[in-house]
């Protein structure tokens, strides 16, 4: 094979590494020439292209690539790229208009947190929920009352490491969780949705890096003490009962059609409501739509079409939108500020205090120890690229329909209940920002 024949055979992502070079090359010379369309076109282009590269990076690089490598390098390197001014004023300019002004943000965010609601088993949600979840639910109380406890010892806020650093960790990653709570955080306190993001995003990434390290570790000591993996596995409720969240159906263009339209009504009747509930619209559209799916109102396959819608966008835009969320709202000199030894240790305090919480209440309870203190790690991913790279280090894939409760429902209500807590003693706490 010659170098030319070579050169075709590599690959970005699905794009030969010509074509994408090609692709880089006419967009780098639109926007020298300041030819690049100050839209969502000229937007998605640019953070999708880059998207594509440094996710490539990110799961090509040693080490890195066992511990969230593409969503590190996608968060990463824009931002130090702006923090040194390597990034064309007028590329800034398009993707601050596709995130913000073309609503691109807004999209993805109402595309994760409904479809992914809807995508989930409705009897993993109403029966034998306590038991499966209740390792969970316990690790998730200790771990908000031990981050801020361990925070104290630093001088940081109970407040605080509660509402801006263990909360993201919780909340379900970036689309479903982070910025919706920034969304609302913003709309409470009046600060700036960069301010919030830069402040939540690196407690998620920083958790996520120790999740995967601790479901590694999990891992491997269910090899070396078998029982740990095999516990009740015969009792009813169990965790490797075959129950599969995913929906297998082909794509149906119709379905997808409807359920984009569900997806842009849930985020409407959100901004609807607010005002008569004085909730966040963000928040008003996750209760919905959980109450939308337990009561069963939308048909099975408007259901199917609208999980489909979000593993369309999830798959196609996660890496450009963290590109665009990295260079709009994740100033690298404020992220170098509050990677501190105090924020490490309440991140990481989180997450030990809920996967050990989880691994003893599920033996407690005569469930997969092992298995559950990595669904309670999942808990502290971030969002479903998170999930996969927990999974997929503990070799444990076969419970994604149990993480994926984890991370959405879970974060759901971490989002919601830290929001309204903020609401109300925001008169009282606004000295911690």
């Amino acid at each position: 094979m010659n170098l030319t024949e070579k050169l075709l055979s590599l690959r970005i992502g699905p794009f030969p590494i010509l074509l994408l070079g090609s692709i880089v090359g006419i967009l780098f010379l639109a926007a020298q020439n300041d030819l690049l369309s100050n839209d969502v076109i000229g937007g998605l282009a640019s953070l999708m292209a880059t998207g594509y590269i440094l996710t490539t990076i990110g799961a090509h690089t040693p080490v890195i690539n066992r511990f969230g490598g593409p969503a590190l390098i996608c968060v990463l390197v824009p931002s130090f790229f702006m923090g040194y001014h390597l990034i064309p004023v007028n590329a800034l300019d398009t993707i601050s208009s596709a995130m913000n002004t073309d609503n691109v943000l807004y999209l993805y965010i109402a595309s994760l947190v409904v479809g992914s609601v809807l995508g989930i088993e409705r009897k993993l949600l109403v029966m034998s929920f306590p038991r499966r979840f209740m390792p969970l639910i316990i690790g998730s109380i200790v771990a908000t009352i031990t981050g801020p406890l361990v925070g104290m010892l630093f001088d940081i806020n109970p407040w605080h490491s509660f509402l801006f650093i263990v909360t993201p960790i919780l909340s379900g990653g970036l689309g479903e969780g982070i910025l919706p709570l920034a969304l609302a955080y913003s709309e409470i306190t009046g600060k700036s949705r960069i301010e919030l993001s830069s402040l939540m995003i690196p407690a998620a990434l920083i958790a996520n890096v120790f999740a995967i390290v601790t479901a590694g570790a999990l891992s491997r000591l269910g090899e070396r003490y078998p029982g740990l993996n095999t516990v009740a596995s015969n009792q009813p409720g169990s965790i490797t009962e075959p129950i599969n969240a995913e929906d297998n159906t082909p794509l149906n263009i119709e379905l997808m059609a409807a359920g984009l339209l569900i997806i842009c009504t849930m985020y409407t009747f959100g901004r609807l409501l607010s005002p008569l509930v004085n909730i966040p619209p963000t928040i008003v559209m996750i209760i919905l739509v959980v109450v939308l799916k337990i009561t069963k109102l939308i048909p099975a396959p408007l259901e199917a079409g609208t999980f489909q819608v979000y593993k369309s966008i999830s798959k196609a835009l996660t890496s450009a939108i963290l590109v665009g969320l990295s260079v709009l709202y994740i100033p690298w000199d404020m992220l170098i500020q509050v990677i501190r030894p105090g924020y490490l240790a309440v991140c990481i305090a989180t997450v030990v205090s809920m996967v050990t919480s989880g691994f003893w209440v599920g033996r407690l309870l005569k469930l997969q120890p092992v298995d559950s203190a990595i669904i309670c790690a999942c808990h502290s991913g971030f969002g479903g690229m998170g999930d996969m790279a927990i999974l997929a280090t503990s070799k444990r894939q076969y419970i994604m329909p149990f993480a994926e409760i984890a991370t959405s429902l879970g974060g759901a209500v971490m989002v919601i209940i830290a929001t309204l807590l903020l609401r109300a003693n925001w008169q009282n706490i606004q000295g911690i920002l």
